[in-house]
């Protein structure tokens, strides 16, 4: 008998290989313009407090110096084989695909000029509180050091969640810890579930190529059908919010509209 889950935002993310997440550009101030190269392993723990419900991931944030990036997870499929799905922007070729290699397949899009240009630079920010294109502003609560890297110690809380990243300066801002404890939606401020994410290691200079290779013979499919393939393959039946439907159907019409030319 198949699971039946009931999709929130984060499950839809962990599903569909993280194709939900917004990219954080990375970007520091330092005499240079150009973006520095740099690969940060993480590992994640997703508790809810009632400690029913646990989930790890490994991670991959890796960025090269034209701005290009990948951010993977990691899986372990049912015959022992790991597979990294992963979103990799490429930023010559103007392309970002959302690879999900458990279930071989793929949803590229070309992304708009102004997104390509503002990952090929940093902006003058050392404290990286403030991202291009972040929504949420965060304050500054100290430094601390992670795997022999400087870090900025962030903080932001609202009635939804707290959050606390720290970030590295010298690597475009790259975050190498992340807390966000989620509070409860009817605003008493109790804490219902808490995401980790610890770096493992941090590589300087360029990444692993191979983390920038698209497979090929991979079936195309707009964002929807990327989450139905993965759950095909997880075993798992969809019960979908309205908000979920709403925001796939979002993802759809800006795929549908992006669509490289010639695809």
């Amino acid at each position: 008998m198949r699971k039946k889950v009931v999709l929130t935002g984060i499950a839809v993310a962990i599903l569909a290989g993280s194709f939900l997440l917004t990219h954080r550009l990375k970007s520091q101030a330092l005499l240079s313009s150009r973006v520095t190269g740099y690969t940060v392993e993480l590992h994640e723990v997703a508790t809810n407090t009632e400690g029913t419900r646990r989930e790890e991931r490994d991670l991959v944030c890796a960025v090269r110096s034209d701005g290009s990036t990948v951010l993977g997870n990691r899986v372990t499929m049912p015959d022992g084989r790991t597979v990294w799905n992963r979103t990799i922007t490429l930023v010559t070729e103007k392309i970002r695909a959302r690879v999900h290699a458990a279930s071989g397949t793929v949803s590229t899009e070309a992304p708009p000029e102004q997104v390509l240009l503002g990952m090929k630079v940093r902006t003058p920010d050392p404290t990286c509180a403030a991202l291009p294109r972040e929504m949420t502003v965060f304050q500054p609560i100290g430094t601390a050091q992670v795997h022999g890297w400087a870090a900025s110690k962030l903080v932001h809380e609202d009635s939804y969640a707290r959050m606390e990243r720290w970030r590295a300066p010298e690597l475009d801002c790259a975050e190498v810890y992340s807390r966000t404890e989620f509070k409860d939606k009817k605003g008493t401020g109790r804490i219902t579930a808490v995401s980790e994410q610890i770096a493992t290691r941090i590589l300087h200079g360029e990444p692993d190529p191979a983390l920038f290779d698209v497979p090929t013979g991979l079936k195309e499919v707009p964002p929807s059908g990327l989450l139905e393939e993965a759950a095909l393959v997880l075993g798992i039946v969809l019960e979908q919010s309205a908000a979920v439907r709403e925001r796939l159907s979002t993802l759809d019409m800006v795929y549908w509209d992006r669509r490289p030319r010639g695809k």
